[in-house]
């Protein structure tokens, strides 16, 4: 079991580097009758919750959200530029 919690942790942390605005990350593991065990949850980054249905899904989100920020950064820096602006 502790080996479990410390992989989720790295998972966690992982992620929060390249999202910082990252609070939460569910993870439910669950079986029903003729159902196999599928993992599911929900990501919560700033205000914003997203379910995800299997780790892929979790692994795309997280990908957007780099490349939404990275963007953004991209077009904050050459604001600043065409502004003059100094940090």
């Amino acid at each position: 079991m502790k080996t479990i919690e410390a992989q989720l942790h790295d998972v966690y942390r992982s992620i929060k580097k390249d999202v910082p605005n990252l609070h939460c990350i569910t993870f439910t593991i669950s079986e029903f009758s003729q159902i196999p065990p599928y993992l599911h949850g929900f990501i919560h980054m700033g205000e914003e919750c997203e379910e995800f249905k299997n780790v892929e899904e979790l692994g795309n989100l997280v990908s957007d959200k780099v490349s939404s920020q990275a963007r953004n950064e991209i077009l904050y820096r050459r604001y600043d530029k065409e502004e003059g602006i100094d940090d």
